[in-house]
C-alpha cells in the first residue's frame, strides 16, 4: 500500500485480481427515478467493460429489509424523498431501455434483509473466500443502501470504493450531501479516475 497522506489516491493501490464490483438495487423502479441516468449509464458501461476484460467478479444485491415494526415510517420517509424526484425527460425511455439491457443478468440477485448489505455474514464470507480486499460499490440509492453499506464494509475487512457517477438518487442535492458524508470515512472516486489507470479499450 502506498504511503497514506493528504494526496493519497486509492486507485494506485487497487489490484484488480482481488477486487469485486458490488451492484446494489440495480432494478428498473430504482433507476427510473434517479436524476443522473446518462452519467450512470456511461460510468457503468466502462465498469462492465473493465470487469469483462479483467475477470472481475460482479455480485448483485437487492435490499429488502425485514419488517421491524417501523415499515410504515420507513415508507413515509421514502415517499417524502420521492417528492424530490427529477422531472421526467423525453430521453428517459431510451436510458431505461439501455439500463434493462445492461443488467439483464441481474434479475436473480442476492437479497439483503437490510440496507447494509454486510449486516449478514453471507456476503462478507463469499468475498473473503474469493480473496477480495477491495469492493467497488455501484447502484442505488446514495443516501440509503450505498451510504450504509460503504460505511459498514471496513468493519468486515473490506476496502470500499464508491464510484460517484455509478451511484445515484432521486435528488441531486441529497445525492451530493450523501457523497459528502460517505467521503468523510471511505473512498469516493469518479469513473474517470479509474480510466486514467485502466483506459477504456
Amino acid at each position: 500500500m502506498a504511503e497514506i497522506g493528504p494526496d493519497y489516491n486509492i486507485v494506485h493501490d487497487i489490484a484488480l485480481e482481488n477486487t469485486a464490483i458490488l451492484g446494489i438495487n440495480l432494478k428498473h423502479d430504482y433507476f427510473s427515478g434517479i436524476f443522473s441516468k446518462l452519467e450512470f449509464i456511461n460510468a457503468v458501461t466502462y465498469l462492465k467493460n473493465l470487469a469483462d476484460r479483467n475477470n472481475i467478479s460482479s455480485l448483485y444485491i437487492s435490499t429488502d429489509p425485514e419488517d421491524n415494526g417501523f415499515n410504515a415510517y420507513i415508507q413515509m420517509k421514502k415517499e417524502r424523498r420521492l417528492q424530490r424526484s427529477a422531472p421526467k425527460s423525453p430521453l428517459d425511455s431510451g436510458f431505461e431501455a439501455q439500463f434493462e439491457k445492461m443488467f439483464s443478468d441481474a434479475h436473480s440477485p442476492m437479497v439483503s434483509k437490510s440496507d447494509d448489505i454486510f449486516s449478514s455474514s453471507v456476503l462478507p464470507d463469499i468475498l473473503h473466500e474469493k480473496g477480495i480486499r477491495y469492493v467497488i460499490i455501484i447502484g442505488f440509492h446514495t443516501e440509503t443502501a450505498i451510504l450504509r453499506s460503504a460505511l459498514s464494509a471496513l468493519d468486515h475487512g473490506l476496502m470500499p470504493v464508491v464510484v460517484s457517477d455509478a451511484v445515484s438518487s432521486y435528488s441531486e442535492r441529497i445525492y451530493y450531501e450523501a457523497l459528502d458524508i460517505i467521503s468523510q470515512s471511505v473512498e469516493i472516486i469518479d469513473s474517470r479516475d479509474l480510466m486514467k489507470r485502466w483506459p477504456d479499450q
